[in-house]
């Protein structure tokens, strides 16, 4: 029996240049033992294969790293006060809380100053804070230490540089998904027209409103509160494509193509291209993590064990 461990934001592969010392902490001993028998652990009945890449990505290194050395400084007068989970994995995080960080719920980040002071030390996650809460902790006086990965940030430069050209966004991506969340909240910020597709059957949705297919007047009836439609659905017929940096590749073309179809279907062969504009923004980790998951799948395993977290808000 063959079983596939594909580590999602668990470990990092010993392939790779050496980690800080700050990570070692969340490295697995098993895992190490697999890769030096080159990606295979041999077991009474079995064997447990790796992936060729998986574990964390630069972006979440870099933000461990930066919420661990803020945890060494210490800060004496006050507390370090995460604005939501560093990232989605449950032992990351509960691991920080063992070491006296606090983490705010979504509910609490609604009240802030009720509980971050001056004194205090706010680390932005992984996946950004919407301006507005930028804003608001600046005018608290705290220190803040920002993790927002490199990824996330030009997703926002792409969608809101689309956004004054006048194009709509579509965000292909989770609605409640934090990363999504601050994206939209960006969007709104600048005066943006988005909507979020959480699905391709959403997409197929959009489609069929575009060409005709489905009425635009049901276009609140697909996607109510996680779109701006103040424009009408005409504004959508300038659209510029976007994804949350973690979905799948694959679907992520699959949306480019069928974005595509419709709107040749709706203006024409060549017409069609000034009004559609697509930047896939799911990150090279993302896509690398993600083929080597399925290249490893494609091995007849008998069972495949993704080990992290849910990406839902809290």
């Amino acid at each position: 029996m063959v079983y596939h461990q594909a580590m999602a934001d668990e470990t990092v592969p010993q392939r790779r240049p050496p980690k800080p010392p700050s990570l070692a902490k969340f490295r697995s001993a098993v895992v190490d033992r697999a890769r030096q028998a080159g990606d295979v652990l041999d077991l009474p009945g079995g064997q447990i294969l790796l992936p060729k890449v998986f574990g964390f990505c630069r972006g979440v290194e870099r933000a461990l790293e930066m919420l661990d050395g803020a945890v060494r400084a210490g800060r004496p007068q006050g507390q370090l006060i995460l604005l939501g989970e560093i990232i989605h994995n449950p032992w990351v995080n509960h691991y920080f809380q063992s070491l006296g960080v606090k983490i705010l719920t979504a509910a609490q980040r609604e009240k802030l100053e009720s509980y971050i002071t001056t004194r205090d030390g706010a680390v932005i996650p992984a996946f950004g804070v919407p301006p507005a809460i930028q804003r608001r902790l600046e005018a608290i006086g705290c220190k803040i230490i920002d993790t927002t990965c490199g990824d996330v940030r030009r997703l926002w430069t792409w969608a809101e540089r689309a956004a004054g050209e006048g194009h709509a966004v579509l965000i292909f991506g989770r609605a409640l998904h934090d990363e999504t969340v601050v994206t939209t909240s960006r969007l709104a910020a600048v005066g943006g027209t988005y909507l979020v597709a959480g699905s391709l059957q959403q997409v197929e949705q959009f489609c069929d409103l575009l060409t005709g297919k489905l009425s635009e007047e049901r276009f609140s009836e697909f996607f109510g509160p996680e779109a701006t439609n103040a424009g009408g659905f005409e504004a959508f017929h300038r659209l510029a494509q976007a994804s949350q940096t973690t979905m799948l590749y694959d679907q992520t073309i699959r949306v480019r193509e069928r974005l595509r179809q419709a709107f040749a279907q709706r203006f024409g062969q060549e017409t069609w291209e000034d009004r559609l504009r697509f930047q896939p923004t799911v990150c090279r980790a993302t896509q690398a993590r993600q083929s080597a998951a399925d290249e490893i799948c494609r091995q007849n395993c008998d069972l495949a064990i993704v080990v992290g977290g849910f990406g839902s808000s809290n």
